[in-house]
């Protein structure tokens, strides 16, 4: 059992931001993967209130029963592009046999991929600890997901190969994360064929000028 002390006027804005489809994720705040402020939404969700006379808590729980369709699309929309950037780096890392950097994008491809399967199933995030025991239970998920991901990022590989293999595989599993969300995710920009990291640290388009609009 955890206490939470919360700033009420805060989680209160919070929901009322993600019904406008606005979420906010500060990824330095905490490990693994960040804080979400979606996780304010969880945590009133399941919370049980030790002294609410005024009933600001029953009045922020019923703000929460549904899950917000704005808040859906827009973490689906923005994580699934999260991930899709993200592997376009690890590429050009495992085409280099950059174990750490590879490494380090297959991770941000996993958190990313995460977060989208909570939205596409309506559930609030309330943590990275807790993420694994709830994506088991999800109805909208690709098979074996845990353990495709735990055997991935367990062994990237080290060296091109392997690295190469390794981000293919996660490219695969984001793919079937896309058709599960359908409508829901357009990319923002196509990423043209070379793309990754260029020296000057942006992902190549053409002549390595970065990703070009989607049409």
């Amino acid at each position: 059992m955890d206490l939470l002390y919360r700033n009420a006027d805060q989680v209160a804005r919070t929901i009322e931001e993600v019904w406008a489809g606005v979420y906010h994720h500060d990824y330095d705040q905490q490990p693994t993967f960040g804080f979400c402020s979606t996780i304010y939404l969880g945590e009133i969700q399941i919370c049980i209130p030790l002294f609410d006379p005024e009933g600001l808590i029953a009045r922020l729980k019923a703000r929460v029963e549904a899950y917000p369709p704005p808040l859906r699309h827009r973490v689906v929309a923005q994580e699934l592009w999260n991930a899709e950037f993200a592997l376009a780096f690890a590429e050009a890392h495992a085409a280099a046999g950059d174990v750490y950097n590879t490494a380090g994008c297959m991770a941000r491809v996993a958190g990313s991929l995460t977060q989208a399967l909570f939205a596409l199933n309506e559930t609030y995030f309330l943590g990275d600890k807790q993420a694994p025991k709830r994506l088991a239970r999800f109805r909208l998920c690709p098979r074996d997901y845990l353990g495709r991901i735990s055997r991935l990022l367990g062994c990237p590989g080290r060296d091109q190969a392997q690295l190469q293999a390794s981000v293919e595989a996660l490219r695969e599993l984001w793919a079937e994360v896309v058709e599960l969300a359908g409508e829901l995710y357009r990319p923002p920009f196509q990423l043209s064929s070379g793309h990754g990291p260029t020296p000057g640290g942006r992902p190549g388009g053409p002549a390595g000028g970065g990703p070009v609009p989607a049409e």
